[in-house]
C-alpha cells in the first residue's frame, strides 16, 4: 500500500555526515523543535553507518542520537543508501527501508510517486557490490581480516572517504540519467525521486516527472514539498529559510 505523502514534508540526501557536520546537527535541531509532517532521508546521511561495525556508531553518535530523537516527534523516513545500511534495530521508531524494499511508493492527490536512493537499479558489477557490502557475514568476516580492533580498520576508511571529491558539474549527467530512468522497472507511477548522484536534476518526460535531489554535502540544501494543483513541487531551501517562515 502506497504511503501518504504530505505537504510540508522535508527531503534530506546525501549529508555524509560529518561533512557539514554543525550545519546538519542544526538542522536536526530545528526539525525537532518545529517538526513538519514528515522527513524524508534519501540514504548517504553519513560518511559511513553500519551497527555491525561499532565504531561507526560511536563515531557517529551525536547525529544517531538527534536523528532517533526526531522520529519520535514526526514521521520520518529512511531509505538507506550505499553508505549507510543495516540500520533498523538502530532506529526503531524510524521506517526504515533497505535497498531490496526500495522504490517506496508515494501517493499523493491522485498520483504515485517512486522515491529511492538512486542506486538501486545500477545493475552489473555494482549490483553484486552492494549487496556484498550489506552482508552481515561479511562485514563481520571483512573486521576479522583486517584485525578491526577499537575500528582501526574503519578509521581508515573515514580517512580515505573524507578526502573524496563528491561534489562537482557533471557533464552531460541530467541526459544521460533521463535515458536510464526509462528503463526502470517501474509501471504506473507519475513521479521518480532519487538522491545519490548529488546533483539537482528536475524534468518533465513523457507522463513522467523526474526529480534528483542534491545532496546536503554539496551545498547544505534540502528540499521541502509543496503541491501545485495536481503537481508535486520540491522547493530547494536551507535552515535559514525554514526559520524565517517560522518568524
Amino acid at each position: 500500500m502506497p504511503l501518504d505523502l504530505k505537504e510540508g514534508a522535508v527531503f534530506v540526501t546525501d549529508a555524509h555526515y560529518p561533512r557539514h557536520k554543525d550545519d546538519f546537527l542544526a538542522l536536526l535541531d530545528y526539525l525537532i523543535s518545529s517538526p513538519p509532517p514528515q522527513v524524508f532521508m534519501l540514504g548517504d546521511m553519513f560518511e559511513f553507518l553500519c551497527p555491525y561495525t561499532p565504531y561507526t556508531v560511536q563515531a557517529n553518535k551525536q547525529a544517531v542520537e538527534k536523528i532517533d530523537t526526531l522520529s519520535r516527534k514526526t514521521e520520518l523516513i529512511y531509505l538507506e543508501g550505499n553508505h549507510d545500511y543495516l540500520l533498523k534495530k538502530l532506529f526503531p521508531s524510524t521506517k526504515v527501508y533497505a535497498l531490496n524494499e526500495q522504490p517506496l511508493i508515494l501517493s499523493y492527490q491522485d498520483k504515485t510517486a517512486a522515491v529511492m536512493h538512486g542506486d538501486k537499479y545500477a545493475g552489473g558489477a555494482y549490483a553484486a557490490y552492494t549487496a556484498l557490502i550489506r552482508n552481515p557475514i561479511f562485514i563481520l568476516f571483512l573486521r576479522f581480516l583486517t584485525i578491526d580492533i577499537n575500528g582501526r580498520f574503519i578509521k581508515k576508511l573515514y580517512a580515505k572517504l573524507s578526502q573524496k571529491q563528491i561534489c562537482g558539474h557533471k557533464e552531460g549527467f541530467a541526459a544521460k540519467k533521463l535515458s536510464l530512468v526509462k528503463n526502470y522497472p517501474l509501471c504506473d507511477v507519475n513521479a521518480i525521486i532519487e538522491g545519490h548522484n548529488h546533483i539537482r536534476i528536475s524534468e518533465q518526460a513523457v507522463n513522467l516527472q523526474y526529480e534528483a535531489l542534491a545532496a546536503f554535502a554539496c551545498n547544505k540544501s534540502f528540499f521541502k514539498v509543496e503541491f501545485k494543483q495536481s503537481d508535486l513541487c520540491f522547493v530547494e531551501t536551507s535552515l535559514g529559510a525554514l526559520k524565517n517562515e517560522q518568524a
